[in-house]
């Protein structure tokens, strides 16, 4: 990292000048906490630009006089990627930028800005026929532009893709404020690198995102089921049966533990459920097609072959559009209910999927090892192989009090996903949080390319200093 110029009073009172009075202030209460809690803000002013043209005269600023300046969209990052833990940068938010430009309803792209919410933006694609399908817990609050930067995952990549397959174009400000226009709707062009894809998922560290063109889709009659399993290698195998027989109308599958479903109760988040909470896992199964009828009548036949095949224990389908938001709900909560309970350490990891029953029985038995205390909720995608492995504390007692153990669960889960081949950040990134897990799991290789590009890109190291790179 750096030695970059504090964001000061003068600092301020140039930017002023050379841009605008309205848009620079002194950091109010929103933006100095994470989501969690954790972890304070150290920036002191926040920009808040109205359009791409002020985002590079900041850029150009910065660049200039060599202070750092941190990106930030709605917030809702779990890893400090979009606050400050170390020096004063200037905190630039993209939530002005909120217009949506362009809807072709010919191509169904859209291009919007990086300060649209996202669930604006299923508003808009809804009123148009058309659904933008990334859904995230947060998407009350979180940005296009910071789910671009951190190439957002969510619950429909399964069949949709992360962030980055429904980006077809860029429009970014790079750190020394050149605008590069790459804000196009082609689904096929090999005109040399890929440099949007570069800038997808680097966590604002190459350059801000200020608009981008979107794929939206037809909307479809989506069906969920509820169902409770005996064993994870049984949900595994269910995994498998139902997406060789449903191919594309597999939307998603979603692991819950049982001991997340008692925090959604003790939290009274959720008090009653539609099958028994006697198992210690449930699935979600969502399938979607433009038949509801034809989709149902399969989608049973299918679940009931498997459940004569003993895969499955409980099972209830919703038949309404209150009963399918009533069982997504359950599982959309669950991050809200561990929010409550206050967990000791968090893990966002990924896994190949033939290997997550045999981690998951692994894990289990270390982190007893470390304490018999301990309270694991292992939950998340589990179709595409991302599980959210977090350690809580015993009932009736604070994360506080189990703090000191953080070290050595974060050792002892990351060393067993990197023996299985996994990823020690599945969808929320690096961020300031993980990047000495970074260091110590990635190739070398990898890493050294990586410095070269942050280099090439940001030569002054202006650009969200902190992050990523130790």
């Amino acid at each position: 990292m750096k030695n970059l110029v504090p964001v000061n009073a003068k600092i301020i009172e140039i930017l002023r000048k050379e841009i605008s009075n309205e848009i620079f202030s002194i950091l109010d209460e929103k933006y100095k906490f994470e989501p969690r809690g954790n972890f304070q803000n150290t920036a002191i002013y926040i920009a808040k630009p109205i359009n791409t043209l002020q985002v590079s005269k900041i850029m150009i600023n910065a660049n200039a006089i060599g202070f750092g300046v941190v990106p930030y969209s709605g917030g809702s990052g779990l890893v400090c990627g979009q606050i400050s833990l170390k020096g004063q940068p200037l905190l630039l938010s993209l939530e002005r930028l909120d217009k949506i430009r362009e809807f072709s309803p010919v191509s169904g792209v859209v291009k919007v800005e990086a300060g649209v919410v996202l669930s604006d933006l299923k508003k808009v694609s809804k009123a148009h026929n058309r659904q933008f399908p990334l859904s995230l817990a947060s998407q009350g609050s979180c940005m296009i532009g910071g789910n671009l930067a951190t190439n957002a995952g969510g619950v429909n990549v399964l069949k949709y893709g992360n962030a980055r397959d429904l980006c077809y174009g860029l429009e970014v400000v790079m750190p020394d404020g050149k605008i590069l226009n790459d804000l196009n709707d082609l689904k096929k062009d090999n005109s040399g690198y890929d440099i949007k894809n570069l800038i997808i998922g680097s966590e604002g560290t190459l350059g801000v995102i200020t608009a981008a063109s979107l794929k939206t889709f037809p909307l479809t009659n989506n069906v969920v089921a509820l169902m409770s399993v005996n064993t994870t290698r049984e949900a595994v195998k269910l995994y498998s049966f139902l997406s060789s027989k449903l191919e594309f109308s597999l939307h998603a599958f979603e692991l819950i533990n049982i001991t997340g479903i008692k925090f959604l109760i003790t939290t009274g988040l959720i008090k009653t459920f539609p099958i028994s909470t006697s198992k210690n896992w449930w699935l979600l199964v969502e399938v979607g097609g433009a038949e509801q009828g034809d989709l149902i009548e399969s989608f049973q036949k299918l679940l009931s072959q498997a459940s004569a095949l003993k895969m499955i224990d409980e099972i209830i389908i919703s038949q309404n559009s209150k009963q399918y938001n009533d069982i997504w709900k359950i599982r959309e909560l669950i991050p809200e209910a561990n929010r409550l309970v206050g967990s000791v350490s968090n893990h966002d990891i990924s896994l190949p999927l033939n290997r997550i029953s045999a981690f998951i029985e692994r894990a289990g038995a270390e982190i007893l090892d470390i304490s018999e205390e301990l309270r694991i909720n292992c939950f998340g995608h589990m179709g595409d192989g991302n599980l959210h492995y977090n350690i809580f504390p015993p009932a009736g007692k604070s994360k506080d009090e189990y703090k000191f153990y953080q070290r050595e669960i974060q050792e002892r889960v990351n060393n067993l996903v990197h023996e299985f081949k996994g990823s020690i950040s599945a969808e929320h990134g690096i961020g300031r949080l993980k990047r000495e897990e970074l260091y110590k799991y990635s190739d070398p290789i990898k890493l050294d390319l990586m410095k070269s590009i942050k280099d090439l890109f940001d030569p002054n190291g202006i650009l969200n200093p902190g992050s990523i790179f130790l």
